[in-house]
């Protein structure tokens, strides 16, 4: 008997998927009675409160476009106006790192030439970054030859040690001194803040080339941070043997 009723009992009831069913329904009863109807009804009480709300969000909304577009007009007439007084005084636009600039021609030729070769540097600097020796060298003259080997066959102007009053850089390419070290050990980093003195007297842009560090880490960093904020159009390359 007692198998007989447990086998009844397992054949009523119903399959999971018609629970599911089930129950999706009496929520959605629910949710009609209780959320749904009430508020077709308060829709329908106050619809001409929701249409006043409504217009009045579209009027604030137009009002507030207009104020913008008024504000814009007027700025790019007064942007028009001292454009027709800066030419007027014969001024000629220019755009120098993404902001406008306006000056005389002759202003913008020397703006045109510091862009010019603040872009040379950087592709020099590049270039630096991509070049490997093929194994550790003797002295620090091996790697300036073989770093001048390396620029020359991109930069035909790379020269040798030119002297420009009292200071002569191991390599110069156009207004850049580049100065090598290498093995560079903790006495290198000292010379080198001497160079870098009296170098940006006579160069536009210093790039040092440490090949082989074996200087103090922590003594480094406190003399790389010194040397980013005293001169700042000095690029400082780092190259060691993974590098």
């Amino acid at each position: 008997m007692t198998k007989r009723s447990s086998s009844y009992g397992t054949s009523q009831e119903l399959p999971s998927w018609a629970q599911l069913l089930f129950i999706i329904f009496i929520l959605g009863i629910l949710a009609w009675v209780f959320i749904i109807q009430p508020l077709i009804e308060w829709v329908n009480q106050n619809i001409l409160l929701i249409g006043v709300v409504f217009l009045g969000i579209v009027i604030l909304i137009l009002i507030i476009a207009y104020l913008l577009w008024k504000r814009e007009e007027k700025q790019m007439e007064e942007k028009r106006r001292l454009e027709q007084d800066y030419r007027s005084q014969g001024l000629v636009k220019y755009f120098r790192k993404g902001t406008e600039l306006w000056g005389t021609p002759e202003q913008i030729k020397i703006w045109k030439k510091e862009d010019e070769k603040a872009e040379l540097v950087n592709h020099v600097a590049d270039s630096i970054k991509e070049y490997r020796p093929p194994k550790p060298l003797r002295d620090e003259y091996a790697y300036q030859m073989g770093l001048h080997g390396f620029l020359e066959n991109e930069f035909r102007g790379t020269r040798v040690e030119v002297r420009r009053g009292r200071s002569r850089p191991d390599l110069v390419i156009g207004d850049i001194a580049i100065e090598v070290k290498g093995p560079t050990d903790n006495m290198a980093l000292v010379t080198i803040s001497d160079k870098a003195m009296r170098y940006m007297q006579h160069f536009k842009y210093l790039i040092v080339v440490l090949f082989e560090p074996r200087f103090n880490q922590a003594r480094y960093q406190e003399w790389f941070r010194g040397m980013e904020r005293t001169y700042p159009n000095v690029i400082i390359i780092k190259k060691d043997r993974s590098m």
